[in-house]
């Protein structure tokens, strides 16, 4: 079988750009820059608050769009296999804002929080606040004791967020997710009745 090239489909193509070209509007009806608009983009650029003053028309997430197609906007910042493994050396021993600055110039201290997030890098947690709920208090222990965080909690027993949005601490807490979060952690919930005799 010989695949058939339809000229009218192409043709039609054409035509649809030519009159959007001509027109000076894109297919869903926004206006297509022209060199005047980027030249004032180039001249003023990164000064978005004179550049929407001079261009009213055009959406701020607009000029940063034309800004990235013009390749004005500045390169990400990529974080090498070597500095990511010293990140991870410091930043778990729980160094100081000062000391991760330090040990990264260049990077802004958000560029280096950022980077620990997107490679999951959590550091040691403080110990949580007992709330005086005796099972509640057992079960941060353990918590605290295994290395877990409220999030890694809730995973593991199937609480969804209970456990890390800590409404616990404001309300009553749900016994059935005590007894959840019991078993996730290999322990058994019991009741024990004291005799009255």
């Amino acid at each position: 079988m010989v695949a058939v090239f339809d000229r009218s489909v192409f043709q039609k193509n054409i035509w649809t750009r030519d009159v959007f070209q001509s027109e000076g509007i894109t297919p869903n009806g926004k206006k297509i820059w022209t060199a005047e608009e980027e030249g004032i983009l180039r001249r003023h650029y990164p000064d978005y608050a004179t550049i929407r003053k001079l261009l009213p028309h055009r959406e701020t997430k607009a000029l940063h769009h034309k800004a990235y197609l013009l390749d004005l906007s500045q390169k990400q910042n990529r974080w090498l296999a070597s500095e990511i493994s010293k990140l991870r050396r410091i930043y778990l021993s729980r160094a100081s804002r000062a000391d991760l600055i330090a040990a990264f110039p260049g990077k802004s201290l958000k560029s280096i929080y950022d980077a620990a997030q997107r490679h999951r890098l959590n550091r040691p947690k403080r110990k949580y606040k007992r709330t005086g709920h005796a099972v509640m208090d057992q079960i941060l222990a353990r918590t605290e004791e295994i290395g877990w965080t409220l999030h890694d909690l809730d995973e593991a027993s199937g609480t969804k967020k209970y456990f890390a949005t800590q409404g616990w601490r404001y309300f009553r807490p749900n016994i059935v997710k005590l007894e959840k979060a019991t078993k996730a952690l290999g322990g058994k919930l019991a009741i024990e009745w004291i005799d009255f005799d």
